[in-house]
This record gives C-alpha cells, structure tokens and sequence, in this order.
C-alpha cells in the first residue's frame, strides 16, 4: 500500500474511531431504509473504497479509511438489530452472543487476511476484500423482501 508507518498508524486509528461511528449511526439507518437495502448499499460502497485504498501507493488515500471504518461499522449494528428481532426474550443475552461472534469473526478474518497477505501480498489481500464486500452487497439485493408480519387479531 505505499504507507510509512506513522502513516499507516494514523489511518488504523482513523479508521478504528470511524467503525464505532458507523455502529452508532447504524441502528437509525436500518430503521429508515431496512436491513436489505442497507446491506447492499454499504457493502457495494465499501468494495471500491477498499479496492482504491489497496492499489494506491500514495498517502493522499488516508481519507479513504474512516470512510471505510463507518461502511464496516454500520453492519455490525445490522448484525445486533437482526440478531435482536430473531429472540423474543433473551435480547441481553442475544446481544452478548452477536458480540462474541462478531469479535471471533472479526479476529478470524484478520489472521486469515494477514496468511492472504504474508502470501500474496497485502494488495492482493485487501482487493479480495474488497471483492467479497462486493459479493456481500450483491447477495444482500438478491435477499427476499422481508415479510411483514400481520396487524393484532382483533
């Protein structure tokens, strides 16, 4: 990616701080467009956010990483509104459960980004990021709309 290090630091924490914003915007954003509209959008934007950030060799792209930070933040909240409807009762212990998950998740993806990277290359890792975000976004469209469940029996 071209990034010195002090660079390469000041982008990760941009990019960390900018992934709890999308968590916290997430939830409001869901509730106006939907889970599946969403999805599709976020994560067809992040394709070519992570795609241009990979194959620049210029720090000039560092603005790219919080605009990427809220683009992953904002489906993890989706994962806790969905993970939520799912349970009637429990959505305490739903929400730990999607927290562990996610966190497991997280750490999996970056070990398995890291082997991609210690073996490819790291351009070679992030734009195969980039291209499941993609895929993620195009699968989210192709999702079912979601039913809508019937008014009180009266």
């Amino acid at each position: 990616v071209g990034l010195d290090a002090a660079h390469a630091s000041l982008g990760l924490s941009l990019m960390q701080v900018s992934v709890a914003v999308g968590v916290f915007i997430g939830g409001p954003l869901i509730d106006r467009f939907g889970p599946k509209v969403l999805a599709a959008t976020v994560l067809s934007a992040l394709s070519p956010v992570i795609v241009v950030f990979a194959r620049s060799d210029s720090p000039d792209v560092l603005w790219l990483l919080p605009l990427a930070g809220v683009l992953t933040g904002v489906p993890l909240a989706m994962t806790f509104v969905i993970g939520q409807s799912l349970l009637t009762t429990g959505k305490g212990l739903a929400s730990g459960l999607l927290f562990a998950t996610s966190s497991i998740a997280g750490a999996a993806g970056v070990a398995l980004t890291g082997a991609i990277a210690e073996r490819l290359g790291l351009v070679t890792a992030l734009t195969w990021l980039g291209l499941l975000a993609l895929i993620g976004g195009l699968a989210s469209a192709a999702l079912p709309r979601p039913r809508t469940s019937p008014g009180p029996q009266g």
